[in-house]
């Protein structure tokens, strides 16, 4: 339904920090995080500085290694209208994404978190298309 209201491109490149343009292309950076449940186990897998594929499955931003594919987690954000314009952006086919690992902060005795760093580049010509969820309003009204 935030597909009414939010633009997700547009809004992308007011919030995004701009890291570079490349001829097409531009580059926005997001903060987001992976928590680790399992206090710091996740730390001695994955280095700072590494980048990571980023990708969406069931309406969630999970998190790979590149070389061996393996699954490390879902990306969590601060802040909440992140979901709304990160998310539909990792499933445009047009855009480019990755994560690269910043930092670990302990939060518990169990508990850490990887900070993140998402890049996606977009093409400077993509444009947000106005969605309506009219019909499908009316016909869960029936």
């Amino acid at each position: 339904m935030m597909q009414e209201y939010v633009l997700p491109a547009d809004a992308a490149r007011k919030i995004g920090t701009k890291i570079r343009e490349d001829g097409s292309m531009e580059v926005y950076s997001f903060s987001g995080f992976i928590k680790d449940e399992l206090g710091g186990s996740r730390e001695s897998r994955i280095k700072c500085g590494e980048s990571l594929n980023i990708y969406l499955r069931e309406d969630r931003a999970v998190v790979e290694e590149i070389v061996t594919g393996r699954m490390l987690g879902t990306i969590s954000f601060d802040e909440d209208e992140l979901y709304y314009v990160v998310l539909p952006l990792l499933e445009d086919s047009k855009v480019d994404a990755n994560a690269i690992v910043k930092k670990y902060t302990v939060v518990a005795e169990i508990k850490s978190k990887a900070h993140v760093s998402i890049e996606l580049t977009i093409p400077k010509d993509l444009a947000d298309a106005p969605v309506s969820n009219e019909k499908l309003i009316k016909e869960f009204l029936r």
